[in-house]
């Protein structure tokens, strides 16, 4: 696919995304929306724009970015839930492009518009789309930091890890099992000296220093990180044991598995069963094996150990993992007829 078709697939989903923002302009602030981009701008946006520390009932302990750019984005603009939606547009645009250029760094041309297509269709991600969500941007910044590891872009990861540092404390697990591959992959690729590793790894740091700072200020100000005994989400961090903790671990599986992604799953399993010696020579499967092993190390635990943390939309890196896992395995195939027949059967699932 040469560079008229990538653009061209580039401009379609762009366009995909604001039809459907503007499909969305009458809808009203959802779930946790109401406080993150409602509440908390018009804290800021009633208030002083830099006193970050919010009052206790709309203060669940993240980085009040976005809050804060959606005060200002009323000042500029003016204070309506049309501007809000529209506020999107360009983080969208961000997620959008960066997607596209993963997709062109583990696949051939002609199938970056398969691999691009089936993650921009997915219905959780869709769903954050047509929301005024924090997910949006952590996507964005999610891939972002992996074009910029996988293409030794410092300035890249830098900018991608800050952004989900800003997103949402989840956005910080992101950022640390991105972290944590990134040294994966000095490992694998033989740069196991100090110099090389510390070199790689400082882009991570001021993201890493912000949410530090951030959250032992909150703690020395008030008292506690996350959540308060008389938070109105308080009973979403109770601790899980016995029965409940499997029931958790069985939502996960199902929020997985939901919205025909199960047919990804018996894809995915079908191929490393019957294609195994093959597959496991690939290095690029490898590395998105191990990428989607520890974002899962860093973000299924508190999902698992908590009663109400098992949404959909906080999976969405993984998804999007096992996606890419998904079609690098087609792509790799040598049976034409397999991949035809496994391409078909997932954007019908969808």
């Amino acid at each position: 696919m040469g560079t008229f078709w990538r653009k061209a697939s580039l401009f379609f989903w762009i366009i995909v995304y604001i039809t459907l923002v503007c499909c969305s302009l009458d809808h009203i602030f959802f779930w946790d929306t109401v406080q993150l981009a409602s509440k908390q701008a018009h804290h800021f946006y009633e208030g002083s724009m830099f006193h970050f520390l919010l009052p206790d009932d709309i203060d669940s302990g993240h980085l009040p970015f976005m809050g804060w750019m959606m005060a200002w984005v009323w000042k500029i603009f003016g204070k309506t839930l049309l501007i809000s939606h529209l506020a999107m547009i360009p983080w969208l645009v961000l997620l959008i492009y960066q997607v596209h250029l993963f997709a062109d760094k583990i696949v051939g041309k002609t199938w970056i518009p398969v691999i691009v297509g089936l993650i921009l269709l997915d219905p959780t991600l869709m769903a954050q789309g047509s929301l005024i969500s924090p997910d949006i941007i952590l996507m964005g910044g999610f891939f972002l930091t992996l074009n910029g590891i996988w293409a030794k872009q410092k300035s890249s990861v830098f900018s991608g890890a800050l952004l989900c540092v800003l997103a949402s404390n989840r956005g910080a697990m992101v950022v640390a099992a991105l972290f944590v591959w990134q040294i994966y992959l000095n490992w694998m690729d033989g740069k196991k000296d100090l110099r090389t590793v510390l070199t790689d790894l400082f882009p991570f740091i001021p993201a890493s220093l912000l949410f530090v700072a951030f959250q032992f200020y909150h703690f020395w100000a008030k008292g506690w990180i996350g959540y308060h005994d008389h938070s109105p989400w308080a009973a979403s961090f109770t601790s899980v044991t016995g029965w409940q903790f499997l029931k958790n671990g069985a939502i996960i599986v199902w929020r997985l598995a939901d919205f025909g992604r199960w047919m990804m799953g018996l894809i995915l399993l079908i191929g490393l069963l019957k294609w195994w010696p093959d597959i496991k020579k690939d290095g690029t499967l490898k590395r998105l094996f191990y990428l989607v092993v520890f974002l899962s190390l860093f973000l299924l635990p508190s999902m698992v150990l908590h009663t109400g943390l098992s949404g959909h939309r906080y999976l969405l890196p993984i998804i999007m993992g096992l996606l890419l896992i998904t079609v690098r395995m087609l792509y790799r195939l040598p049976i034409v007829r397999f991949q035809n027949v496994a391409l078909i059967l997932l954007g019908l699932s969808l």
